[in-house]
């Protein structure tokens, strides 16, 4: 039996034994992508013919399958592994010879080790790597990198709220400092570092991370910086040395649940979840209300938990839900926000909109959304 292989996904992709990495195949660009695609996969496995799609696009269909078979060949030679792949129709890795920090990140992440998940997460998926004529591997590749930044970025948050909300705001700023390192023109992010910041006393700091934050928006985007930078900015400066408080503990934690979709069209989907992103976004720069990271709501819901109890799994004061649906180009969303204590509904709302401008319609509906929220959220904060 040969000793256990690694494959690295997240930098820059190499196959790894004992630390070091092995000549041959496991170094070339077609087999490390043949390796990464089925362990993404993991138990489903590939079949010959989608690994054909997407490695092997352009070659003819009686040369094709025999490139296959020679990467195959290769990397069991040049790892010493003749059990490296399990299946004949279907391919897949086999876990007795070779893990994956791919695998790793996923499993830590779905059994809620936010902390070991973003441990696991040492720079983009397959960073810098490209296939010459495989678009639809480049395709795969550039969605899973973005699948996978989201997920750890929602771990980070989760770590970060988690840090605060045990007074420990040293650990806040470190997990957000490298939430904003990925998110570098975030202007929620960088409002919730300086906060972070300023209460574990380092103002000085807080106030250079809005100064980077604002010339990067003036010198790189050509883009105004958000006023809740800057006015956080002047309100540091206007304040005495020592520590300030961060977003307050006692803040309304509000749980935001995905939309249910009335109707069966299915780019209804990808409007409700970037109309969810937008409010979500919108209740985070609102001061006094702290927002659960989507990875902790995802994680409980199927669960069939009523509002009390999911309130009480997620740490959250209020939950808001809500339910969209489309006819011809015209939506209808209504919302409701519920009490977690008592899991009354204490504000609901309908708000309409046009889908001619997609982008446009989310913002323009997440803006009226929270301003329909605002006179429950206060009576919230002061109950």
């Amino acid at each position: 039996r040969c000793l256990m292989l690694r494959l690295r996904t997240f930098g820059s992709p190499a196959v790894e034994r004992d630390g070091v990495v092995p000549e041959g195949a496991a170094t070339q660009r077609k087999p490390l992508a043949l390796l990464t695609l089925l362990a993404a996969a993991g138990e489903r496995g590939h079949s010959r013919d989608q690994l054909l799609a997407y490695l092997w696009p352009e070659t003819g269909p009686d040369r094709a399958p025999h490139r296959l078979n020679q990467a195959l060949h290769a990397l069991r030679r040049d790892l010493a592994a003749e059990r490296l792949f399990l299946g004949s129709v279907k391919l897949r890795l086999n876990p007795e010879i070779i893990s994956s920090d791919l695998d790793d990140f996923q499993k830590a992440h779905a059994a809620g080790d936010m902390e070991g998940a973003v441990a696991l997460y040492r720079g983009h998926f397959l960073d810098g790597f490209h296939l010459r004529n495989a678009p639809e591997f480049d395709r795969w590749m550039e969605a899973e990198r973005s699948r996978l930044l989201r997920i750890c970025n929602d771990a980070l948050e989760a770590l970060a709220a988690s840090a605060a909300a045990a007074g420990d705001a040293r650990a806040a700023a470190l997990w957000w400092r490298r939430l904003a390192d990925q998110d570098l023109y975030s202007s929620r992010v960088t409002v919730h570092l300086m906060h972070a910041l300023a209460a574990s006393g380092n103002r000085a700091d807080a106030l250079q991370v809005a100064r980077s934050y604002q010339e990067r928006m003036e010198t790189e985007l050509e883009a105004v910086p958000n006023p809740a930078v800057v006015a956080l900015s002047e309100n540091l400066r206007k304040q005495p040395a020592g520590p300030t408080p961060s977003p307050p503990a006692s803040a309304v934690s509000i749980a935001v649940l995905p939309l249910a979709l009335l109707g069966a069209d299915p780019s209804l989907g990808h409007f409700a979840e970037g109309l969810i992103e937008e409010v979500m976004a919108a209740l985070g720069r609102i001061e006094g209300v702290r927002v659960v990271a989507r990875i902790s709501v995802t994680g409980l819901l199927g669960m069939g938990l009523e509002a009390r109890e999911l309130g009480r799994r997620l740490d959250a004061r209020a939950i808001l839900e809500g339910s969209i649906r489309q006819a011809e180009n015209r939506l209808r969303v209504n919302a409701n926000l519920v009490n977690v204590p008592d899991g009354c509904r204490v504000w609901s709302g309908s708000f309409d909109g046009l889908v001619d401008d997609p982008f446009a319609a989310q913002e323009r509906l997440a803006h009226d959304i929270i301003d329909g929220l605002r006179k429950a959220l206060d009576a919230l904060r002061s109950g």
